[in-house]
Parts: structure tokens; sequence; C-alpha cells
């Protein structure tokens, strides 16, 4: 991990797919679970056999139980959150689940939906979740930018969407590790 931070050197490192504890200190956001599914929980022979899978669910239960690391080794990375209709077979209530836990208990927020195609129900919705907040500032014991706050915005871009990281009034770029 060491060398990874001396490669990227003042750039942000989002950690996905690290171990978590030998990334506490030197990635600035880590991933803290399993992907979330477009589904709560994935078939059922898949949650015989693996505990960190791609599952709503699980992801939700990781980003309640590893919280007390956001802030303190690293900006929390739970994954995505969804509001979109299309192509998502959460119900309204598990979606506003998803991204009220990942507003409250996360570092980083991340969505592949397109915003842009947000009817006015979802934007209440996005409002309602408190996404549009300030995310919590890093802990002074993190490696780096304790005094900033990231805001990250998905515009879209034709068909297709991207994602800007504004630090402030400057777009800060990724190096990303895993």
């Amino acid at each position: 991990m060491a060398l990874l931070r001396s490669w990227c050197g003042d750039k942000l490192i989002l950690g996905c797919g690290v171990p978590v504890m030998p990334a506490f200190g030197i990635v600035d956001y880590c991933r803290i679970g399993c992907d979330v599914g477009l589904d709560w929980d994935d078939v059922w022979y898949m949650r015989l056999f693996h505990r960190e899978r791609v599952s709503t669910k699980q992801s939700i239960g990781n980003t309640i139980f590893r919280r007390q690391l956001n802030g303190r080794a690293y900006g929390s990375d739970p994954d995505v959150f969804f509001l979109r209709e299309e192509n998502c077979k959460l119900t309204l209530q598990q979606k506003q689940t998803l991204a009220r836990v990942n507003a409250l208990f996360s570092g980083i927020l991340l969505t592949s939906d397109m915003p842009s195609r947000y009817t006015d129900e979802m934007r209440r919705q996005y409002n309602a979740a408190g996404i549009d907040r300030p995310r919590r500032k890093l802990h002074r014991g993190c490696r780096r930018r304790s005094d900033r706050t990231l805001h990250f915005v998905r515009q879209a871009a034709g068909d297709q969407g991207f994602l800007t990281v504004q630090l402030l009034q400057n777009t800060q770029n990724f190096c990303c590790g895993g």
C-alpha cells in the first residue's frame, strides 16, 4: 500500500478491493464492503457460498457495521446508491434505505444513475435522504485533506455519464488502486 501511495503522490486514492486494515491512513477513500446489486440479496444459491457477494443487503450491513472507520482510517466508500426505475429490481423502500445509509455513514457518495433523468419525485427522494449534504470531513488522524470537503456530481454527456470530483472550487484527480 505504501508503494501505491508513493506512486500516486498527492492524488486522491480510492482503494477498491484492497485489504481494509493495511489501507488505514494510506488511501483517502476505501470500499468498505461488497458491491451493491440491482436486486436486494442475489440468488438463493449464492447466499449459501459467498458472504462478500454482490448484494445490496450485505452492502448496507457492511456500511453500518464499519461506520466507525469513516473519517478515522479513511473516508468510507459503501458503493453506489440507486433511485432510478429502469434496470433496477429494488423496491422504493430498499432504494431509500440504501441512499439514507450511504448518506449517513460514508465519506463519499456515488451513484450509477443519470440524475438528469430524475423525475421531480426522485429529486424529492434525493433531498429527503440527505444525499446533498456535505460529506464528513476526514479526521485529523487521517493522512491528508482534513480541512476539505469533496463534492461528487455525476453529469450527463449525451447518453453516457461521467463523474466529476470537485474539491471546493478545484477539480481533483483520482488515482484508483485495488
